[in-house]
């Protein structure tokens, strides 16, 4: 008899199995669908990542004054920094090889993620060296590093249409995350509670706090992820092998199911054949590297090349953007912590808005006029910040903070065009079958721009419009590539 499986709507457009009539007669993990359940986890560990990153970094630097000295915070302190994305620059390839050569289940390497999570945020907690806190930002980074595989899933169980939709919603729960960072920050403020002659407070405490997160996060995982068949999907275009119901009330009839059951069992048994044969070719494929010259060349395809290159300048943009807007406002206006952080709350509001605004409109646009809509909003912003901080006079900053506080709106407005827009056009334009290695690959190109977009702005701070000069050219050639790639963007 053909055993069924969770995943038979992601290949049939069958109702998939259910524990359950409804949700209200049972709390069972088998009443939410495959795709709910990938996303939710999908969701939950943007959010994680976003309270890391905004929990940790405002208060990096004190903690290695406070706890040690100048020396410590001078000498470890961007050598911190760097590790973890360093760390995660090198993992996120290797758990793509790992997810897409079928090594490890997906589940798995999540689950082996979250506990160098765990055992990096630990360290941090407890560090009595300062390379002991290096270490541990080391350790998470590899963690983070896991991306790959859980954003192939997601692809694997969406369609084309809904994709975009779904990018949002994980990109929005990322942009939630760090906005709560902060205020998490301010409520552990107060705390200092001594346990013998080891001190909890607000610098070592959020270690602890994520180490937390994160095991909770596990216990998710191994109670709600599905297996879902990396087979199902090689050589499949993912539209056709992706749709799956949503609808946790419909139940077919006994007479239904048999019949279907029946048609299904006649399918595999004729199909038995040739399914032997592509199995064998794919063995046969499988034995050379997985990165051969003929996949070397997907990637150097026009419309997927154009899709990396605006997914780096957008993320080079955003974190060169971070790092010379507080020295430079300093400089210019004499701001301190606290109206760079209102700044930073304010466009986290707005970020949000946007991305509700994006995911409205994907379902009436196409992606690519959205797309080129986002690139000339930010070659608007980074052109009028470039100029207003050529001409910037420090005996008129009122009229000089309204300028650049404009172009930074327009900064925040067009970021999640060029942040959801090109990812979801990535998706579409490589095949489902190699989607962990090609997650992977946009994954390491976000880490690099992540790793570089710092150290640009934080080496030019002192000549803050040349930082918008290149953020201005990058964005300029973003738009350039995709309109050279736009007829070849254009998925069903």
């Amino acid at each position: 008899s053909l055993q069924t499986d969770e995943n038979r709507g992601l290949v049939s457009d069958q109702p998939v199995n259910r524990c359950c009539d409804s949700m209200a007669d049972c709390c069972c993990c088998r009443c939410l669908t495959a795709k709910l359940r990938v996303v939710l986890i999908g969701s939950t560990w943007g959010l994680l990542t976003g309270v890391e990153r905004a929990i940790i970094l405002p208060t990096l630097w004190l903690y290695f004054y406070n706890k040690f000295d100048m020396s410590a915070a001078v000498r470890f302190y961007g050598a911190t920094l760097a590790a973890f994305n360093i760390s995660a620059l090198v993992c996120t390839p290797l758990f793509g090889w790992l997810s897409q050569r079928n090594y490890v289940r997906v589940k798995f390497l999540l689950i082996a993620a979250n506990q160098l999570e765990i055992a990096g945020n630990l360290l941090y907690f407890v560090a009595p060296q300062p390379w002991l806190i290096f270490l541990g930002r080391f350790v998470a980074g590899v963690g983070a590093g896991a991306e790959p595989p859980l954003y192939a899933d997601v692809v694997r169980v969406t369609t084309k249409k809904e994709r975009t939709g779904v990018i949002v919603y994980l990109l929005l729960a990322r942009q939630f995350g760090l906005i709560a960072g902060p205020a998490l920050t301010l409520l552990m403020h107060p705390l200092r509670y001594k346990v013998k002659k080891f001190v909890i407070d607000v610098y070592n405490s959020p270690g602890l706090f994520m180490a937390l997160l994160w095991a909770v996060h596990t216990i998710a995982i191994i109670a709600i992820y599905p297996t879902i068949s990396h087979s199902r999907f090689a050589g499949g275009n993912g539209d056709e092998v992706a749709a799956e119901s949503t609808d946790t009330s419909q139940k077919p009839s006994r007479s239904a199911s048999y019949d279907a059951l029946h048609e299904a069992s006649s399918q595999v048994a004729e199909a038995e054949p040739q399914q032997q044969q592509q199995q064998q070719q794919q063995q046969q494929e499988d034995q050379p590297s997985c990165f051969s010259m003929d996949k070397m060349k997907l990637y150097l395809k026009i419309d997927t090349f154009a899709m990396l290159f605006v997914t780096f300048s957008s993320y080079f943009n955003l974190m060169a953007l971070e790092a010379v807007l507080p020295p430079a406002a300093n400089r210019y206006f004499g701001w301190d912590e606290f109206n760079t952080s209102l700044v930073y709350l304010g466009a986290g509001i707005l970020v949000i808005f946007v991305y509700l605004v994006v995911k409205f409109l994907s379902a009436k646009f196409e992606d690519r006029l959205l797309l080129l809509t986002g690139i000339c909003i930010l070659i608007g912003a980074y052109f009028w910040n470039f100029m207003a901080l050529i001409f910037v006079e420090r005996a008129k900053p009122t009229l000089y903070i309204t300028l650049v506080l404009l172009g930074i709106t327009g900064h925040v407005i067009g970021m999640p065009f060029t942040f959801a827009l090109p990812e979801s056009l990535y998706t579409k334009s490589v095949p489902v079958g190699e989607m962990d290695i090609a997650q992977g690959v946009f994954r390491s190109v976000i880490a690099l721009s992540i790793l570089v977009g710092p150290l640009i702005g934080g080496s030019l701070q002192f000549v803050p419009w040349l930082v918008f000069l290149s953020m201005l050219v990058l964005s300029v050639f973003s738009l350039l590539l995709t309109l050279r790639a736009y007829r070849s963007l254009d998925y069903p």
